[in-house]
């Protein structure tokens, strides 16, 4: 995965080697590695301020075209301002940071941002969380484990976040195509594809309902990862419940009436996840 392989369909301009880092090693033993070394693709030269602002006009057209969210995957990844001085670099203040300002500059709402951090990171996640919010599975997959096992100590545990110092710079879920589709999960459930949706929902009353994180979904596919899905758990009574119930939650806390008959449903509805009156 490096500069040699690059696909001929890749843009001119971008078929430079200087714009790819040379390494060929892909694992995560070290920090170097981590960043430096690509993950089986040509690995941009993240360091590069041409790179830098190839992302960062990317981001801004998005912007321009309604966009107002974006994931960064396998952010981990890309180096950070605060690693060595042989190797960090300043992509993410250029990229994050420049793209919310185009964004409150031309009358915009601010894009929500998060990054991909699965395990460990090599280096203090609070060195991302000064530019984005993260991803915490360990919170995930102590929910699942808890709600399969029936354990509900391991779910009231499931409650504190371990990536990160609050729970606003966390996103969680309780599984993600890497757990459905690999063997990515943790404490000890390892993949997910076997689990019950009952199961699954039980979870989600534990880390949908969690107070000021972002919590994801999964929408189950049929077959294989990208098919149109045929479950849909994601838009059960249970699962919508909960949704509600934490979006009342958000705006009570912001001062705003709760109604009353929408209260009610969520008391009764309540009763079909375990969740208690």
């Amino acid at each position: 995965g490096t500069f040699d392989r690059l696909h001929s369909n890749v843009p001119e301009d971008m078929q430079h080697r200087e714009y790819y880092h040379d390494d060929t090693s892909n694992d995560n033993i070290t920090r170097y590695n981590t960043t430096q070394c690509n993950i089986g693709m040509p690995d941009l030269n993240t360091q590069n301020s041409y790179v830098q602002q190839k992302a960062l006009q990317f981001l801004k057209d998005c912007v321009d075209c309604g966009v107002d969210g974006f994931r960064f995957d396998a952010a981990k990844h890309i180096e950070l301002p605060t690693d060595d001085a042989s190797f960090k670099g300043n992509f993410w203040p250029v990229v994050v940071n420049g793209v919310k300002e185009y964004a409150d500059n031309n009358g915009y709402d601010e894009p929500y941002i998060y990054g991909e951090i699965l395990g460990s990171a090599d280096t203090a996640i609070s060195n991302y969380t000064k530019y984005m919010a993260v991803t915490d599975n360990y919170v995930g997959d102590r929910a699942l484990y808890g709600a399969y096992t029936q354990n509900t100590g391991r779910l009231a545990d499931s409650t504190n976040q371990k990536q990160t110092d609050s729970a606003s710079q966390c996103v969680l879920w309780v599984e993600s195509h890497d757990t459905y589709a690999g063997t990515a999960g943790s404490d000890g459930m390892k993949t997910t594809s076997d689990v019950s949706d009952d199961v699954i929902t039980k979870a989600w009353a534990i880390v949908g309902s969690r107070a000021d994180s972002t919590s994801l979904f999964f929408a189950r596919p049929t077959g294989i990862m990208g098919e149109a899905s045929t479950d849909t758990t994601w838009k059960s009574t249970a699962v919508a419940e909960v949704n509600i119930r934490t979006g009342l939650k958000k705006n009570k806390d912001k001062n705003k009436k709760i109604g009353t008959e929408s209260h009610k449903k969520m008391k009764k509805d309540r009763k079909l996840i375990g969740m208690g009156s």
